[in-house]
């Protein structure tokens, strides 16, 4: 079981690793919305090192409270507004009305399970994730259906969406099922969980794949 936390604990530094490849090459992305990345990557990592250091004095309460009311909310906002910006205007309204549908499925959860035991609110979580999954369908159609097919490789919104896809599709169950695995399958669970680790570890690697080798359009 340390085996597996100490791996865990590693995706911090993919996401420091992610931060500072965008900040090295910011000038890239000042102009225009990616802008925004460095610095979302750099609020999630400090949020995992709360995390660690809460968990490190087993203040798992503090820890639950961040994830369920500030990163987990922040992170699908954010890669809702993401996509809001990358996509043609024709999938705005799209884009806007389901970042609404997930905020509401998650203001509903954290209300009537607000006194649960639940340590991880799976259900506006999994509709966050399908949100997402659209998102980076819509994407990719526009992609093969555009002549930005030509110059994927130097579009740093490829290598992102790439990098969520794999993320996202991979743990769809994992994020899902989380409060049942954890409490009756603990060995699936474990299993599960090491591939969530390195789902996450290859997402933050083309992270930096797309910040180096990606151009500002």
């Amino acid at each position: 079981m340390s085996a597996i936390l100490l791996f865990k604990d590693s995706i911090t530094f993919f996401i420091a690793a992610s931060a500072i490849a965008g900040l090295v090459t910011w000038r890239k992305w000042k102009g225009n919305y990616l802008k925004w990345m460095p610095v979302y990557l750099i609020v999630l990592l400090l949020c995992e090192i709360a995390g660690y250091y809460w968990g490190l004095h087993k203040n798992y309460n503090a820890v639950r409270l961040l994830y369920q009311f500030f990163v987990i909310p922040m992170e699908i906002s954010f890669v809702c507004r993401l996509f809001y910006n990358s996509l043609p205007v024709k999938f705005r309204k799209l884009t806007f009305v389901m970042w609404l549908i997930y905020l509401l499925c998650w203001l509903l959860e954290i209300s009537i399970f607000k006194n649960s035991s639940h340590v991880f609110l799976s259900l506006s979580y999994t509709i966050g994730n399908v949100v997402i999954l659209i998102l980076l369908l819509c994407y990719f159609i526009n992609l093969v259906t555009s002549d930005d097919i030509l110059n994927f490789k130097t579009d740093i919104m490829f290598w992102i969406s790439t990098g969520m896809l794999l993320f996202y599709l991979g743990t769809f169950p994992y994020y899902g099922l989380y409060n049942i695995m954890a409490e009756k399958y603990l060995g699936s669970f474990i299993n599960y969980t090491w591939i969530m680790i390195f789902l996450n570890y290859s997402m933050y690697s083309l992270f930096i794949a797309g910040f180096i080798w990606g151009k500002a359009k």
